[in-house]
């Protein structure tokens, strides 16, 4: 093994505010959701052609309780399931196959009110966060512009409520709701109901109310051409969030056309990649390794930073729990600086949970003997360990 100068880096260091929506459908390995409202066991092979690997599915808050079974068609079928016995076997199914689960939660009961409703939905959700764990929760949907998700609550259709007040009126519900579910699964992410209309004067009125009940933010863009909405939103949000990761729950626009729905998609993923950078910058960030030499992805946007040296991840952190014959073949590969991460979640024993195999295998301590074992390797062959800074004269001459 040839002399390399090697860089170990943490990830999860750096969470960085970012839309969850990825270049294309055919892209590599890059993250993107989507929403399914049909039944999960019809569209699971579909997803998993396409490179999926979030779902965001809806949990109807008045049909839980509902004793009545249905078909696939949501038509009334005594041999079908009840609506909360669907819920359950699509997010066991969504999960088997290795998908984030974002579920919707909205639609209370008739006739409650929202005072009644903050005391309610606190109970309720308590009971899904420890029933379902780990699930991303959205707390209802579009509550600034429609009325017929949540009994008017926060009164969409009313001119004389300001996007800020009905921020105000949210952040009376989302609160006890956060520290309820957070009180059931503190592994559970709870994300805001979609915003639809301006954002900031909603978030404004949210964050008076409710500062640091949510673990993400969430927004919807349509129109055409949708990088329009997308990178207004995306500007505007980023500039009032903070650290606060912002997510884009619903996005699209109307056309049968494929390549101009591909080539849109694209437009948004490079305004969300250069807004990514923008802050960065703006923060006095001089070194970034959020790129991935083995991704497609990183050959397309590699000059996109103009003040910052990118020095990107040699390997996905799964290589390295690999058996030590086919991970060392692996590794011989790399070039210099070779830079390998991990997660902390890695050295806990996942194995018996209900992950994607590569989240799991070999988790606990024997991904511990695994690392050790590389860097010993490493070391043997005579690797110049250095830190990261280390590289900034050179990867900025570079560039």
């Amino acid at each position: 093994m040839k002399r390399r100068q090697f860089i170990a880096a943490s990830a999860g260091a750096l969470f960085l505010p970012a839309m969850g929506l990825r270049r294309s459908l055919l892209a590599a390995k890059r993250r993107l959701g989507i929403n399914v409202l049909g039944p999960a066991n019809q569209a699971i092979s579909i997803l998993k052609r396409l490179g999926i690997t979030q779902v965001r599915t809806t949990l109807y808050w008045i049909s839980w309780a509902d004793p009545r079974r249905y078909n696939d068609a949501i038509q009334p079928d005594p041999g079908g399931l009840t609506q909360a016995q669907r819920f359950a076997r699509d997010v066991g199914l969504f999960r088997s196959a290795g998908l984030d689960v974002l579920a919707v939660v909205h639609s209370p009961p008739l006739g409650m009110t929202l005072a009644q409703g903050v005391v309610a939905l606190p109970a309720f959700m308590a009971a899904r966060a420890g029933e379902f764990r780990g699930l991303a929760w959205q707390i209802m949907n579009e509550v600034d512009a429609a009325d017929q998700n949540d009994n008017g609550w926060f009164h969409a259709k009313d001119a004389q409520y300001s996007q800020s007040r009905r921020g105000d009126l949210y952040g009376q519900l989302l609160a006890p709701v956060y520290d309820a579910i957070k009180r059931a699964d503190q592994s559970a992410l709870v994300v805001s109901g979609g915003i639809a209309l301006e954002p900031t004067a909603f978030f404004a009125g949210l964050a008076a109310r409710a500062r640091g009940k949510y673990d993400a933010i969430a927004v919807h863009c349509y129109g055409n051409p949708v990088v329009q909405p997308f990178g207004a939103k995306s500007v505007a949000m980023r500039a009032v969030l903070g650290g606060t990761p912002l997510w884009c729950t619903e996005w699209g626009l109307s056309t049968a056309d494929d390549s101009e729905q591909s080539r849109q998609i694209g437009e948004c993923l490079d305004d969300n990649d250069a807004h990514n950078l923008s802050i960065l910058e703006a923060s006095g960030f001089t070194l970034d390794s959020s790129q991935a030499i083995y991704k497609l992805d990183y050959y397309r946007n590699r000059n996109t930073a103009k003040r910052i040296a990118r020095v990107p991840a040699s390997v996905t952190s799964s290589v390295l729990r690999l058996p030590a014959l086919i991970r060392r073949g692996y590794l011989s590969l790399l070039s210099s600086p070779v830079v390998l991460f991990v997660h902390p979640w890695e050295f806990v024993d996942l194995t018996r949970e209900r992950l994607r195999y590569d989240c799991r295998f070999r988790t606990g301590e024997p991904a511990l003997d695994c690392v050790r074992a590389v860097l010993q390797s490493y070391a043997s062959h005579g690797a110049r360990f250095v830190r990261m800074r280390e590289l900034l004269p050179e990867q900025a001459n570079a560039a």
